[in-house]
């Protein structure tokens, strides 16, 4: 492995373990002082999901930004696109931990079966980019294999973190917190599908 292989490999565990473990510990001791009750493991969950998703949709908007805005802002977001996605992970494996907290692995399989088909699998994707983001696993499942896996994950996480922002029956369709994340989800969106035009109509030239 070269030298610039090992530097590659060391930032990817210096991202992940430079979030994960800060984070980690900033919950353990709200619960602490807070007590480790289900609405303060509820209110962890929603400011890490929350702090998951915003960095996502800067994952996802990385590549078509930079197309439509050649700056300096765009340029670094896609050279960070990378360590961006590792600190999704680190934020989600909290995430994860909090979930497993609230509720044993037993209790996970009572709940409506969809949804945990589709966490599961969600889960499942974004820790094999997460793997592939190191320099042997993605050698070895090769470009091709690598961009399908990454963007079928970042696809198929998109519309779990959608689905998770819809209402459960009952609750208000309309609230602030749905509303700026529906806004910024929207905003996302329309960039990519811009900079998807925006090629179409320079291929046909």
């Amino acid at each position: 492995m070269s030298s610039s292989g090992l530097d590659s490999n060391g930032k990817n565990f210096t991202v992940f373990f430079g979030v994960s473990l800060p984070l980690a510990f900033a919950c353990v001791l709200y619960l602490k002082s807070a007590g480790v009750s289900d609405a303060n493991l509820v209110v962890l969950l929603t400011l890490t999901a929350r702090i998951a998703f915003l960095i996502y949709l800067l994952v996802f908007i990385a590549r078509p930004l930079r197309q439509l805005l050649p700056t300096d802002l765009s340029k670094w977001l896609l050279a960070e696109c990378r360590s961006l996605g590792i600190a999704f992970a680190a934020v989600h494996t909290v995430h994860l931990g909090l979930i497993l907290t609230r509720h044993d692995v037993e209790s996970l399989f009572d709940r409506p079966l969809i949804g945990t088909a589709f966490g599961a699998t969600a889960y499942l994707l974004m820790y094999l980019m997460l793997l592939t983001s190191f320099d042997a696993p993605a050698r070895r499942i090769g470009p091709k294999n690598w961009r399908r896996l990454h963007k079928t994950g970042l696809y198929f996480i998109g519309f779990v973190f959608f689905a998770t922002l819809l209402p459960e029956p009952g609750e208000p369709v309309y609230t602030f917190d749905r509303a700026w994340l529906y806004t910024l989800t929207g905003l996302a969106v329309v960039v990519r599908l811009t900079a998807w035009f925006a090629a179409r109509q320079r291929g046909r030239r």
